[in-house]
């Protein structure tokens, strides 16, 4: 029709039913955020608005998976079922890391973080420093500085007490770092000499 306004244009059955969706759409977002909500009350997990779109597509799969139709239901699920809850807070967390993500970052722990803390600790009668990597993910991080550290000591002949806490919201994660096995490209950062010196071959992996 020539000349139609967009209300006049609204008012078509085809756009009518595309209102429609969208406050369904509304409406299942709504949902989603009583689902996030719940996730930080009860485990401490954030999810700011830019996750919302990721969130409703992992909770919609579940929703289809458990046979479940609708976020409430879903909900109350979540409150009885432990290892759901786990399994959606797996799905909805990102794990994306490797050995000395940040070079530069660790340059500067090896050339002056690093050695200014171990004169200080060496002052003390039984020298100690102790490390807490938060959101650790698979491991990469607190690995990372373990090598780094055990080398600065090896090069300075130095003894010292090291402790590395590594702690992460995602238990199979943490599983996974635990077990001490990378793929060849969460190496890439390392030197030939660290990957020799500290790693071995499993199966030809």
């Amino acid at each position: 029709r020539m000349g139609a306004s967009p209300s006049d244009d609204k008012m078509s059955p085809e756009n009518g039913h595309k209102l429609k969706s969208d406050s369904q759409d509304l409406y299942m977002d709504d949902e989603i955020k009583v689902i996030l909500s719940y996730l930080q009350t009860t485990r401490g997990l954030d999810f700011s608005s830019d996750r919302l779109l990721t969130g409703k597509n992992e909770i919609k799969q579940r929703l289809v998976l458990n046979k479940i139709s609708d976020c409430r239901t879903y909900l109350k699920f979540l409150e009885n079922h432990p290892e759901e809850l786990t399994t959606l807070i797996d799905l909805l967390t990102v794990n994306v890391s490797r050995f000395f993500r940040n070079p530069d970052t660790f340059e500067t722990l090896s050339k002056r973080v690093l050695p200014a803390l171990f004169s200080q600790k060496n002052a003390s009668p039984s020298p100690e420093l102790r490390i807490w990597s938060c959101g650790c993910a698979s491991g990469e991080e607190p690995y990372s500085m373990a090598l780094l550290i055990h080398e600065l000591l090896r090069k300075e002949s130095l003894e010292m007490d090291i402790h590395i806490f590594a702690t992460d919201i995602n238990q199979s994660i943490l599983d996974k770092a635990q077990s001490g096995k990378f793929k060849e490209e969460q190496l890439q950062n390392v030197k030939l000499g660290l990957l020799n010196r500290y790693f071995t071959r499993d199966g030809g992996n």
